[in-house]
C-alpha cells in the first residue's frame, strides 16, 4: 500500500541532508509487485522548472513489445511548478532490480509534449511526486 504522503516528504527531505542520499521509497503496490523510488539527491531546479529521476522496481521481470525484459525502470520527469505541467525527458530499462544489470533500453523523450498536472488525487504517487518536486 501506499505511504502516507507526510512520511514520504519526510524522508525525502531526510534524505537531501543526508550525505549518503539517494533512492527513496515512495511505497508501491504489492498487487503489481512494484515499489516506487525518488531520487531526491539528483533533484534539479531551474526556476519554475524541476527535474527528478523516478524508480519503477518490479519484483518480477517485465516484458515491453518487442520482447525486451526488464527489472527496473528509470524515468526522468520535468514539472513546470508555475504553470502544473509535466513531461518526461527519459526513459531506461535495466535487466536487474533497483537499475542494475545491463540496461536494455533508453530512450530520450525531448519531444514528449507537456501535459496537465490536473486534479491530482491526494494519497497517489503522482501528488506525491508533484509535491516533492514543487512545494
Amino acid at each position: 500500500m501506499m505511504k502516507p504522503l507526510a512520511i514520504a516528504v519526510g524522508l525525502v527531505f531526510m534524505a537531501i541532508e543526508s550525505v549518503a542520499a539517494g533512492w527513496v521509497s515512495l511505497g508501491g503496490d504489492e498487487t503489481a509487485g512494484m515499489t516506487i523510488y525518488i531520487d531526491a539527491s539528483a533533484m534539479e531546479k531551474n526556476g519554475d522548472r524541476r527535474t527528478v529521476w523516478v524508480l519503477y522496481d518490479f519484483k518480477n521481470a517485465q516484458t515491453k513489445e518487442g520482447g525486451v525484459s526488464f527489472r527496473s525502470a528509470k524515468i526522468q520527469r520535468e514539472y513546470d511548478c508555475a504553470k502544473a505541467l509535466t513531461r518526461i525527458l527519459m526513459i531506461q530499462h535495466f535487466a536487474g532490480p533497483m537499475e542494475s544489470g545491463k540496461k536494455v533500453l533508453e530512450k530520450a523523450a525531448a519531444d514528449q509534449e507537456w501535459e496537465s498536472v490536473g486534479q491530482l488525487e491526494s494519497g497517489t504517487v503522482a501528488k506525491d511526486l508533484w509535491t516533492l518536486a514543487c512545494e
